[in-house]
This record gives structure tokens, sequence and C-alpha cells, in this order.
């Protein structure tokens, strides 16, 4: 496991060669390493288009693009700034080996968005800075009493309406994980995933990338094996209507891929999955944070998340384009 990142469920060795595996007939990948006193100290992890990347347009993107939810440059504790000041150092003084990078989905509050920016900056390399994409988070270090107070009257109402519709339909509703055997589970909710991006004209990301579901899934059996996966999964009478696929690690469940039966979608069953994982989180000691990741959406907000920005920085080589 990669060290030094504010959010590292993506830089995992498992993870990290799994998606080399799946995705080496699109893309190229780079190791920039980081060494002090002939110790490797940290680096970065880039990737180029095969069909784009010719002597000329030589441009790089961090690794993990499509599937990922995080970035980070890396580096063990203490040795951030020698990190970014060696890579600026790098790339000003090969700039015949690469014409831009962009760095995208590194945390606002990771060290790195603001380091690298500064020693970009001391080497005279033109950069832009992008913040207009978030994420969010539910920090689950309270009471479940002040929680709800949090909520707010208005939205407890809503969830109690749901609920009481719930149970006078007939239905009885109960929640509950599972930590193995969850890629054949999960693989036999994707038809929820398909029918769900058709009828929000969404894009979907399996039909687009054919390598997503053999990645995921082999990811998810790696995982699985180091406890870092788990399903959430919430019935009627015992039946499942909605799902999501989890990751966790450091005391964060990070809320992946949810997906609901849209038979059941009077009774707001997403909605009521994340509900039960923000309440089953709260009463966990294991469990500090719920990362809701990526995007913004109406059930995401009604929740009362915390938004944090990305910070997406691009970098120029007009050197080698001379």
């Amino acid at each position: 496991m990669i060290q030094g990142c504010t959010y590292p469920i993506h830089l995992f060795r498992s993870w990290l060669k799994n998606y080399m595996s799946w995705y080496k007939n699109l893309y190229s990948f780079y190791y920039l390493k980081v060494e002090k006193q002939q110790k490797p100290v940290g680096g970065v992890f880039l990737a180029t288009d095969k069909n784009l990347w010719n002597k000329r347009n030589k441009n790089f993107f961090q690794i993990g693009k499509g599937p990922s939810d995080f970035f980070d440059l890396f580096s063990v504790p203490g040795e951030e700034r020698y990190v970014c000041q060696e890579i600026a150092r790098w790339l000003d003084t090969h700039s015949s080996r690469w014409s831009s990078i962009s760095l995208d989905l590194i945390s606002e509050n990771s060290i790195y968005s603001k380091l690298l920016p500064e020693e970009l900056k001391e080497f005279g390399i033109p950069f832009t800075i992008n913040s207009e994409r978030s994420f969010s988070r539910i920090d689950t270090n309270q009471t479940l009493e002040d929680y709800h107070g949090n909520l707010g009257g208005k939205k407890r109402k809503e969830l109690n309406y749901y609920l009481n519709r719930i149970h006078k339909d007939g239905f009885v509703i109960n929640y509950r994980e599972i930590e193995n055997e969850i890629s054949a589970n999960f693989d036999s909710f994707l038809p929820w995933y398909d029918s769900r991006r058709a009828s929000t004209h969404q894009c979907n990301a399996f039909e687009s990338y054919p390598q997503f579901r053999p990645f995921l899934l082999n990811t998810i059996n790696c995982f699985e094996k180091k406890k870092m996966a788990r399903m959430s999964i919430l019935e009627l009478n015992r039946k499942p209507v909605a799902v999501s696929l989890n990751w966790f690690y450091n005391d964060i469940i990070y809320f992946y891929m949810p997906m609901f039966d849209e038979r059941f979608k009077s009774f707001a069953p997403g909605k009521l999955l994340l509900y039960h994982i923000i309440l089953k989180a709260i009463t966990s000691r294991e469990i500090n944070e719920v990362n809701l990741m990526r995007g913004s959406s109406a059930y995401k907000d009604f929740f009362n998340p915390v938004k944090m920005n990305y910070k997406r920085i691009n970098i120029s080589n007009y050197k080698n384009l001379n």
C-alpha cells in the first residue's frame, strides 16, 4: 500500500496491478520515482493514451482514469515537499520527454495540492488549477441524536414517510452487509445499473469500457481478501431492492456504485440504503467517515454531507513545442 496519501484507496498494489492489466491496451503506464540517498521516498504514477501519443504530443495524466475517484502523489512521511520539488526539477530538466501533464482528482485537503504548485512556480513551469469538481463526506464521529438533529425535522419526516409507507404496504425492511463472495453477488445486480443508466440517459461505464467489468470484479476479489470490500444490501421481505459496493480502509467507508431495482423506486430504496449505511457507521466504533466520493446528486445532498473540492493541476510545457 502506498503511504502518505489523503485517500489512498485507489493506490493499493492490487488495485494498480488490476488497472494496468485490464487497461494496458488503452494506456501506457509510467512511474516517476523520487529517490533520496539512493532510497525511494515517493513519486507519481502516470499514463498516456496509446491512440493519441506521438513524438510531438506527449500528454500524460494520472493513472486510474475512469474507475478512480481519488488520486494523489505520495511520499514517505516528512518528505512531501522534497518529492514535489524533485518532480518539478525533473519536469524542468527533461522537457523533451513530455508536453503536458494533467493531475486530476486530488482532494483539496491533500498536502500535495498546495506543495506541488509552489514547487512548479519555483521552477517557472506554467500550470493552471481547476476546482470545479467535488466529492462529499459525512463525519460519523457523532451520536445518532446529534446526527438526526443536524439532519433537521423536515428530512427526518420524509425518511419516516417512506419507512411507514413500506410498512403499510406489507413489507418488512431489512439492512445487511456481506463480506464474502461479493463479486458474484455484485455481478448479479448489474442489470439494475444498466437499466438506471438507460432510463436517465447517463453514460454506462460498462458499455463504454469493456475492461471495466473484469477489472472491477478482480479488484473486489483482491480487496475482499484484505477485508476491504463490503456490500450493503437493503431488502424488502428478504428480497434485495438496493445495493452498493463499498470499500473500507483506515476507518473510512467509501460508498461506491449504488444500484437499485427501479420497480421499487416509489419507496426511495437508494436513499434508504444510504441512510442505513450512515446509521451503521455512526453506531460502529471502526468507522469515522462515510465518503460519498465523486459527484453531487440530490440523494447525497439530502444527508447534509460536507462537500470538498478536487484539484486538477494542468501542467504545460512550452519548451518542447518550440
